[in-house]
């Protein structure tokens, strides 16, 4: 996972590729133990460089979500997140 610069040109969530996005949200459940849909969703973003999640970036999470679910790799609770 590649986490931008400082001052580097922020990279469009299309050219994110989900497992890349998933490894980020992965990181920072693992890092919380715990966190909600929205705030999984906003760290998620804020690590890959999106000051703001709007809903092409939340589109994206959301997809990479599922891939972990899929992957087994956390378990989601209703509303929350958490390492399976």
């Amino acid at each position: 996972m590649r986490v931008p610069r400082v001052n580097a040109a922020t990279r469009l969530i299309e050219d994110i590729a989900v497992k890349e996005i998933a490894q980020a949200s992965y990181l920072c459940v693992r890092d919380c133990y715990a966190l909600s849909r929205e705030e999984l969703n906003q760290q998620t973003a804020h690590l890959l460089g999106f000051k703001k999640t709007g809903i092409d970036v939340q589109t994206r999470i959301e997809e990479a979500f599922r891939v972990l679910e899929n992957d087994k790799r956390v378990v989601s609770g209703g509303d929350s997140f958490s390492v399976a």
